[in-house]
């Protein structure tokens, strides 16, 4: 049947330019939820390694082959994996997504409990969302893009001012620290306030090049009473992503929290990598995800700060800002306070 004698042609055209533009929101969509089930999965570890047997790999599993060989076709079919009978690889797209925005992916994997509940969250009255984000998978995110730019920032202040002893708040896994005992010889003290992560942490050091360099605490970074030193001095304290988190709960609590810190560790300089969010007017062609990076913060209850506030804030605290380094299409920055 011809369409072109039922609907008009300009009709038709119309019809396709708009089914183009849901068609790219609903791809998004299901191409993000795949390759996190894939990311979830091991899959695509595996598959960074070379090719994989699907029926091989799918035996006694969930999804099983059905299931998994769906999600691989529709891959396949948007040339992100090859796939010929059972056997099934990355393409050079695959690599490149796997490659770059690894980071970018798990962090925002990180709110699918939030993004899975809108419909309640939309029609709720409380400011404080009942659905809590995955802090595993956001402590995953933030690592891997903290090797992009936060963690050569920070190395580079420190080599600058030849320090070499760093408490890093909010370490979770330690890779900052790791990272600076690789590039700039320090020692440091990590700290944290989840026993699991803590626990982690610490089996991780033992008989690694590591121990005995890096040591791991137990505490709060907004109550500096909890962080228990024991021998060596602090030049300098790290923060990376952390502190906006805890703006939620309003900048009174913070800048007690700073004060405090700055108390407790007297001379040393604080560096902080944190978000920068920019006018609403760069955001469109921003490759930082911005509307996406808002929505999720909104949704939990945490603050949006820009370039201007993390100075004003520490101001309030005591400190003196030494250095500042603003990226506007990352919409992140570094801050150097003394």
């Amino acid at each position: 049947m011809k369409l072109a004698g039922v609907v008009s042609p300009r009709k038709l055209l119309r019809g396709r330019r708009r089914q183009r533009r849901a068609r790219d929101i609903l791809r998004g969509y299901h191409l993000f939820l795949c390759w996190d089930a894939l990311l979830d999965s091991g899959l695509a570890g595996r598959l960074e390694q070379g090719p994989v047997d699907l029926a091989e790999t799918a035996a006694g599993q969930k999804p099983g082959p059905a299931g998994l060989r769906a999600v691989c076709r529709y891959l396949a079919g948007l040339n992100y994996l090859d796939l010929k009978g059972d056997t099934v690889r990355l393409t050079r797209r695959g690599k490149d997504l796997l490659r770059e925005p690894r980071g970018f992916l798990d962090l925002f994997s990180g709110y699918r409990p939030v993004m899975e509940h809108l419909p309640q969250l939309i029609r709720s009255p409380s400011p404080r969302p009942p659905f809590k984000r995955d802090e595993e998978k956001i402590r995953k995110g933030s690592t891997a893009l903290g090797f992009e730019l936060a963690f050569p920032l920070i190395s580079r202040a420190l080599r600058k001012r030849g320090l070499r002893s760093v408490l890093d708040l909010g370490s979770s896994n330690l890779a900052l620290l790791k990272y600076l005992c690789d590039r700039n010889g320090i020692a440091g003290w990590g700290v944290d306030n989840d026993r699991r992560v803590v626990a982690s942490s610490r089996a991780s050091l033992r008989g690694s090049a590591y121990e005995g360099r890096i040591r791991v605490l137990q505490g709060d970074a907004l109550r500096p009473e909890t962080i228990r030193l024991r021998g060596g001095a602090v030049e300098a304290i790290t923060a990376v992503d952390l502190l906006h988190f805890h703006l939620k709960d309003g900048e009174l609590r913070l800048v007690k929290a700073l004060s405090r810190l700055r108390t407790k560790f007297p001379g040393s300089i604080f560096i902080l990598a944190e978000v920068c969010l920019g006018p609403d007017s760069r955001a469109v062609r921003s490759p930082a995800a911005k509307w996406e990076f808002n929505l999720c913060h909104r949704l939990t209850g945490q603050a949006l700060p820009g370039p201007e506030d993390w100075p004003k804030l520490f101001a309030r605290a005591g400190f003196r800002l030494e250095e500042k380094q603003v990226f506007p299409t990352l919409e992140h920055g570094l801050f150097v306070f003394r």
